[in-house]
């Protein structure tokens, strides 16, 4: 039996004035800190999830890898899809701007940079491909000397970590 469209698209908190359709909204994960080098401004980067984005593929059959050669290999050999959302201008905790960008992977990777026995290498390779991804869609150089803060997601709705629909998702409603 299919959800009611009303139901669908109740406000995911109730500080939000328009209503949002969860199947919209990328699951958090964890966030990079980094800053741009041109005027110092600071940049979180939110490695967040959605099935939407493919699993990685193997290099070379191009096919998407299974979960034993993720726990096994890791990133290694592979092309990993992601999606750099659009950014948004927000206030960080001190209260200065800031840009919050989404970059989205697939939920198999997110869930193995926040649990499990390679926690470390998933986050590492995550992390860079956020950050490069991130300078090729935006044009701007940022501080490879980033930091993994203990926030799950910033720059969103409500508090700030409530996320933000992604756009393209939207659009295709």
């Amino acid at each position: 039996r299919e959800m009611p469209l009303k139901a669908a698209f109740a406000p995911v908190d109730a500080g939000d004035a328009a209503p949002v359709n969860p199947k919209t909204l990328p699951t958090p994960g964890f966030v990079v800190k980094t800053f741009s080098l041109a005027d110092s401004q600071k940049w979180f980067l939110n490695c967040s999830s959605h099935e939407i984005v493919d699993r990685p593929q193997s290099n070379g059959r191009k096919e998407p890898v299974d979960d034993a050669y993720l726990d096994a290999w890791c990133l290694s050999n592979v092309q990993v899809p992601l999606h750099v959302c659009s950014r948004r201008v927000t206030v960080d905790h001190a209260g200065e701007t800031s840009t919050a960008v989404d970059v989205v992977f697939n939920p198999a990777l997110t869930q193995r940079a926040l649990e499990g026995k390679q926690v470390k290498a998933f986050r590492e390779h995550m992390c860079t491909l956020a950050v490069t991804h991130a300078e090729k869609e935006y044009g701007v150089r940022l501080d490879k000397q980033y930091k993994i803060i203990r926030a799950i997601y910033k720059g969103g709705r409500g508090d700030g970590s409530v996320p933000v629909p992604i756009p393209e998702l939207v659009e295709m409603e």
